[in-house]
């Protein structure tokens, strides 16, 4: 708080003027930080702290448009570059005045010693804990490289894609190059009156000339030894080697629900070099939420696999890996991704292939992710699905990042043959799940870019499943990439040429069902036909139905009919069923006899006419016998019948 005073950070104010006067109180505490090299005591004000009405100060700010860099993008633009120097940006915060008529809002209470009265001071600059101090904080340093972008364009490109808050993580490919950045991010910044502090790099040369004060302190408080381990953006990272660490330090508390989290929580990885790892971690807590116990129930389901993952923890300062991904005269550059799932869930892995002129290959991770499996079950091949979605947004990611290195060839390699059949085929045919995800990877990854890889061969096999710390620092596979990715192209895996015969019935359960729809005009009374089986009912229906046409047009009650079906009515009706049965049946016959033409044999027996009412009959002259008194006599009677339907 004396600093505050003396830099100017802070000063006296007269008391508030009553109390609805427009002013903020801000509590404040200290916070030890014994690993810091800077600010081992720090000031923590709780603008969140709510006032008589109700509010904070921060429930009435707007925060303002996140102006963050994407931390993962900062970080793999820092991995391109073969010489780098990091460094922060000191109170940066503190640099950066905010009008006097606001400070009313950032007034505090503060005493040197007991024995002193309690004064009100204001907080002249932005502080921390205001919800919308990074966005003040960052629109500061944008528009100050916006000002001068003319007299220090490189550094003015570095604030604006190379800065993570007040962390500085940039490079070039020379020392001399590097060294004339450095002079301009620092006249840039000194236009601000920000100053750099705690700087290191890989090149000595950029960092032998400065006092210590300026420098980052690499001592490891644990050893005593003076080793250049420095943390960028939460990794380990040591200039002298240029290789990222990694240093876990777990404690020893009682395995509850509430621990595993903690201990998972304090494994930052940002890139996921350690994806076989924490994807271990994942499936725990996955499994912890599942058994639904409280905050503070030991699990005794998972107690000792979560005992063996802590226990091995600390031997992941083991691991290094290299920080610059490219040979020095590089020839060629090459992204290849490795997809893959289990039941436990799925992953996927990018690696750069470079080529130098002698023919050299290196093989470098450049970045991974993994996600459990939902709860809702999906088959397996639909999560190897999932794994090459997830690939797919990486190496579109990743190769959109890395336009400068000139990559050549995207090589995408799963180990589903059920997938690389989903994905030679137009979306359309599979269903809405496999659809969706298929049209998505087309998208990013054309379908010429996949390729069939053993499991064996599969890096992202081990980050599908999870490792132990002990497995993960040993595990060859998945730091350097298959052994024939080192070799020439000829001698990679082709992809077996009867594979899709095997899984077609795979492919197939996937397929879309097409429904064809075929619109018919049926018939009002082909569809009673059809629904009623009563005759009787079927005159009856008819007979209703004429009477409330008759009924409709006539306009007296006199001329309506009411009552039960009469005979009449019943007749018409059966009429009208056999005219409509003759026209569906005899169509062509009905033609001929209204054309006066000859009709089919097998009916022209039957010698046929049109009645009045167009109801086919037959003419046959048919003998009966009538019964007399005088006895029986034969008469000819000629009978006139109605066709029969079909």
């Amino acid at each position: 708080m004396q600093d505050y005073l003396e830099a100017g950070h802070m000063s006296l104010a007269p008391p508030a003027r009553g109390t609805t006067a427009r002013s903020y109180y801000i509590p404040h505490h200290c916070v030890q930080k014994p690993d810091s090299a800077s600010t081992k005591l720090r000031v923590v004000f709780d603008v969140s702290a709510k006032c008589a009405n109700g509010q904070s100060l921060n429930d009435t700010l707007h925060t303002g448009p996140k102006l963050l860099q994407d931390i993962v993008r900062v970080l793999l633009n820092f991995r391109l570059h073969r010489v780098v120097f990091t460094a922060d940006v000191r109170q940066m915060y503190r640099q950066i005045s905010i009008p006097p008529n606001d400070r009313e809002f950032q007034r505090i209470i503060w005493r040197s010693s007991p024995d002193d009265a309690l004064q009100d001071y204001y907080l002249n600059t932005v502080t921390y804990g205001v919800c919308s101090a990074p966005f003040l904080a960052i629109r500061t340093l944008l528009q100050l490289a916006s000002d001068e972008q003319s007299r220090f364009p490189r550094a003015a490109a570095v604030v604006r894609s190379d800065i993570y808050m007040d962390d500085i993580v940039t490079g070039c490919d020379s020392v001399q190059d590097a060294l004339e950045l450095q002079e301009q991010l620092i006249k840039l910044l000194q236009c601000g009156q920000f100053e750099l502090r705690k700087r290191a790099s890989n090149a000595l040369p950029l960092i032998e000339h400065l006092d210590s004060s300026f420098r980052q302190d690499v001592r490891d408080f644990d050893s005593g030894d003076s080793v250049a381990s420095v943390k960028i953006l939460g990794l380990q990272w040591l200039p002298s080697q240029d290789v990222f660490s990694f240093k876990v330090k777990p404690t020893d508390r009682t395995c509850t629900k509430r621990t595993i989290l903690s201990e998972i929580a304090r494994i930052f990885d940002p890139l996921d070099f350690l994806s076989p790892l924490t994807f271990f971690a994942k499936h725990l807590i996955q499994q912890l939420w599942c058994l639904g116990l409280s905050w503070d129930t030991p699990p005794a389901e998972i107690t000792h696999r979560w005992e063996q993952y802590r226990s091995q923890l600390p031997g992941m300062s083991e691991i290094k890996l290299k920080r610059h991904l490219l040979t020095r005269q590089h020839l060629s550059c090459e992204l290849h991704g490795f997809c893959d799932a289990s039941e436990m869930g799925y992953a996927a892995a990018v690696y750069l292939r470079g080529v130098d002129y002698n023919g050299d290959v290196s093989i470098s991770l450049v970045m991974a992710k993994s996600k459990v499996a939902p709860l809702k079950r999906r088959s397996l091949p639909q999560l190897e699905l999932c794994g090459a979605h997830l690939l797919a947004k990486l190496l579109s990611y990743v190769s959109s990042l890395y336009v400068k290195c000139n990559i050549t060839v995207v090589t995408a390699w799963t180990d589903s043959m059920i997938v690389l059949g989903w994905l030679r085929a137009s979306p359309h045919r599979w269903k809405t799940f496999v659809s969706n995800r298929v049209a998505y990877i087309q998208d990013k990854v054309p379908s010429e870019c996949w390729r069939h890889v053993r499991s064996s061969d599969n890096p992202a096999d081990c980050a599908s499943r999870g490792l132990l710390p002990d497995e993960v620092k040993n595990h060859n596979l998945w730091w350097r990439g298959p052994n024939w990715l080192h070799q020439d192209p000829d001698f990679w895996p082709s992809e077996p040429s009867t594979a899709f015969l095997r899984e077609e019935a795979m492919i197939n359960s996937e397929t879309r069902r097409t429904i064809l729809l075929i619109a018919t005009e049926e018939n009002a009374l082909d569809r009673l036909i059809k629904n009623c089986s009563s005759l009787s009912r079927i005159k009856i229906i008819i007979a209703h139905l004429f009477r409330f046409v008759n009924n409709c047009r006539v306009a007296s009650n006199s001329n309506r009919r009411f009552g039960p079906i009469s005979l009449d009515e019943q007749t018409t009706a059966m009429n009208v069923l056999i005219k409509h049965t003759q026209r569906s049946a005899f169509e062509d016959t009905i033609r001929k006899l209204e054309d006066k033409q000859q009709c089919a044999k097998p009916i022209q027996r039957l010698a046929p006419f049109l009645d009045q009412k167009g109801i086919i009959r037959d003419g046959v002259v048919r003998v009966a016998t009538v019964k007399t008194t005088n006895g029986s006599i034969r008469r000819p009677v000629v009978k006139l019948c109605p066709l029969p339907s079909q």
